[in-house]
């Protein structure tokens, strides 16, 4: 873009490779780029250099062109590395019996995040977690496949709002498909949540 600087930078605040494939934060920089937000000092999404931080995640290929993969406030963030949400979520969308699914981070001790997949299943349908989770193999890193997936009984309208303050003790009732192990509280606090999976009992490795 003629007049305007580009760089892309991963996690560690270090330059991507362009290989198309390695992905991190666009930041610009130019005469007609912002140099800040009215009355808003100190504002993060400006660089001490004058960058400014998008908040697009993308990759760079050979050629130099730009793809836009996610969001860097919806990306998961697991073990160091960035986990593109939306490729989660339009893979799974190629699943036969999957109608709607969402992908956000839950907290992990180890990790800090880890992906947690929701999906509805298409009418007539009833898939399993393992059947879902293993359409993933082949397409992503191992790294990259969910935890656990959560799947509504019945297919519902698909809205989101903000999740209520605090979490559910214990196992929930309703739905569910998941990996054994532990439950996982229900909704998570300041989350954006669907509202087609209400009671949702979770569990993970």
């Amino acid at each position: 873009m003629f007049g305007v600087e580009i760089r892309v930078l991963d996690n560690a605040e270090q330059p991507i490779p362009h290989d198309g494939l390695a992905f991190g934060e666009l930041e610009v920089r130019g005469p007609w780029i912002a140099s800040a937000y009215f009355n808003r000092k100190g504002d993060p999404a400006f660089t001490g250099d004058g960058w400014f931080r998008t908040g697009d995640v993308v990759t760079v290929d050979e050629l130099g062109c730009i793809e836009i993969v996610d969001r860097a406030k919806d990306v998961i963030k697991s073990g160091g590395e960035w986990i593109s949400s939306i490729t989660l979520e339009n893979l799974v969308m190629g699943h036969p019996a999957v109608q709607e699914a969402a992908v956000i981070a839950t907290p992990h001790a180890k990790w800090d995040e880890r992906p947690l997949l929701l999906v509805v299943p298409k009418p007539g349908t009833t898939p399993t977690a393992e059947d879902i989770l293993g359409y993933y193999e082949g397409k992503v890193a191992k790294w990259w496949i969910p935890d656990a997936v959560g799947i509504r009984g019945e297919p519902a309208a698909y809205r989101h709002r903000q999740a209520v303050e605090g979490g559910a003790e214990g196992p929930l009732p309703g739905p569910a498909g998941g990996v054994a192990g532990e439950t996982l509280a229900w909704p998570l606090p300041g989350r954006d949540v669907p509202l087609g999976f209400p009671g949702l009992g979770v569990e993970r490795e």
